[in-house]
């Protein structure tokens, strides 16, 4: 496979990327699942100037350790005569969702497949997320059942956290003394944890869309194949010098079963050969449901999305692709990890498709400007980013929305005159979960009254959010005050997939 798929164009191209798409540190493994634990096809790393990568540097898989979770959790259900059709209840009686009936009809393979109707709400992972989840998660909105009757999928991590709570109650152990015992001490897997505990590891970076310019600088490229070709190239025009920042995800004291793994290059290559022979496998990977995400770029893909994996087709090439991704019916397995946000996300693209089709031998194309044209649209100006001037503050709408509110999923919101401004500032993206990043605050700039109603008005919201030293404002919402000062309606954070589903979805607030 080698000769294949990490050739010195693929390698030109991965530095291209980091160049152009500002990628502070990438691994990329390659393994043909029939070997032993002998050495991998290839692998190759990339770290920016003195900061390198080795096979040793671990790095966080987020979402990609969401499969890890559905197999720990078959083993724990069959062990005990259960299945994936158990229903939630009949293992966590105090488990809901604030359908109240139909939540009580939600099975583990629901949790695991995005089938609850349960939008993200990404939102509730900040400080605190632990104390009394199970209750916290009955709140959230979800948009009414469609006609069909049958629930849309809503990519929703919060599930595989109570996941996690039904390993522990099968088990009597935490899902991390679970795994290890299972999984990674058998396979001998030293530097894998569902925790920030190796010292070689790739801190997160972040990079601003939305805000000036910066140039990129050379940096060395440490490979451990053979590659003929040096790749130097700098001054690569991207939006702003990546930030770093923690990864942050222990903070919430969740994420057990949504994202918490960290794994090294060495376990990453034993976990790609032997993941696939495990007891249950074949089960997590087979589709349940369809993701609406477009996925790769084949043009007869169809994307579903298995338990805990999205699983997709393409002539005859079964793959299931994700961070970590398996291609069977080739008997080889890849994976790209990077700790860069959002650059990080194309990378993996383009690594995918560049590697299935040298794998496949399907007909050759440039999938770096095909992958570079979405990255540019992504970071090109958007109308959410523009400022918005709203009323000159006074008494009058200050005071309906200043106070203490309270929701029991999200908490309180103590809004302070302070917090208002009369001109929303310009807007760009910010970390994936900003409070878990560094000091973040809400600010809300007033707009009108709604349909000339009394008692009511519109405020654009925003987080500010202090990192390395600047500040900067993204995740724009809408706040709405009713019942004559009463009620706080927010929209925009639920993250429903769905044209029109998140206006379906307000959380309600009630002024204390």
């Amino acid at each position: 496979m080698e000769d294949k798929t990490l050739t010195p164009d693929f390698v030109a191209d991965v530095v291209r990327a980091m160049q152009k798409w500002d990628i502070q540190k990438c691994a990329v493994v390659v393994v043909p699942m029939e070997m032993g634990m002998g050495p991998p096809a290839g692998r190759f790393f990339g770290g920016r100037d003195a900061d390198q990568v080795t096979r040793r540097t671990a790095f966080p898989l987020a979402s990609g350790a969401k499969h890890i979770t559905a197999l720990a959790l078959h083993l724990a259900l069959t062990r005990l005569g259960l299945s994936f059709k158990t229903k939630v209840v009949d293992i966590l009686p105090e488990f809901g969702l604030q359908d109240g009936k139909e939540g009580k009809e939600v099975t583990v393979e629901d949790l695991l497949c995005h089938r609850t109707g349960l939008p993200g709400w990404d939102g509730m992972y900040k400080p605190g997320l632990s104390e009394d989840f199970l209750n916290k998660i009955k709140h959230p909105p979800i948009p009414p059942l469609p006609p069909s009757g049958i629930r849309p999928f809503q990519y929703n991590s919060l599930m595989f956290d109570v996941a996690a709570r039904i390993v522990q109650r099968l088990t009597d152990k935490r899902i991390d003394e679970f795994v290890r015992e299972e999984f990674f001490d058998p396979l001998q897997l030293k530097a894998s944890y569902h925790a920030d505990r190796i010292e070689e590891k790739a801190d997160g970076s972040w990079t601003r869309i939305g805000m000036g310019k910066a140039k990129v600088t050379e940096f060395p490229v440490d490979r451990e194949v053979e590659i003929s070709v040096e790749v130097k190239e700098s001054g690569a025009d991207i939006v702003e010098k990546g930030v770093e920042v923690d990864y942050g995800i222990e903070k919430c004291g969740e994420a057990w079963g949504a994202g918490r793994v960290w794994m090294n290059s060495d376990d990453l290559i034993r976990w790609l050969v032997c993941a696939p022979k495990m007891p249950g496998f074949d089960n997590v990977a087979t589709p349940r449901s369809t993701d609406p995400d477009d996925g790769l770029f084949f043009p007869d893909e169809a994307q579903g999305y298995g338990l805990g994996l999205r699983v997709f087709k393409h002539r005859g090439v079964d793959g299931y692709a994700h961070q970590i991704a398996w291609l069977p019916k080739l008997k080889a397995g890849f994976a790209v990890l990077s700790n860069s946000d959002v650059g990080g996300t194309f990378l993996r693209s383009l690594v995918a498709c560049r590697l299935i089709e040298a794998a496949a031998d399907l007909e050759k194309k440039d999938w770096f400007d095909i992958v570079d044209a979405r990255y540019t649209a992504y970071i090109s100006p958007q109308p959410w980013m523009d400022p918005i001037s709203g009323s000159s503050l006074s008494n009058g709408n200050i005071s309906p929305i200043a106070g203490k509110w309270a929701h029991p999923a999200y908490g309180t919101w103590m809004i302070w005159a302070t917090d208002l401004v009369s001109v929303r500032p310009a807007l760009g993206t910010l970390p994936y979960f900003p409070e878990l990043s560094g000091p973040c605050k809400r600010i809300f700039t007033p707009v009108a009254t709604v349909d000339g109603q009394d008692g009511e008005a519109r405020y654009a919201g925003c987080y500010e959010c202090k990192l390395g030293g600047k500040v900067y404002y993204g995740m724009p919402f809408e706040v709405v005050i009713r019942n004559e000062g009463g009620l706080m309606e927010v929209r925009g954070m639920s993250g429903a997939e769905g044209e029109g589903q998140d206006e379906l979805c307000p959380l309600v607030f009630v002024r204390q």
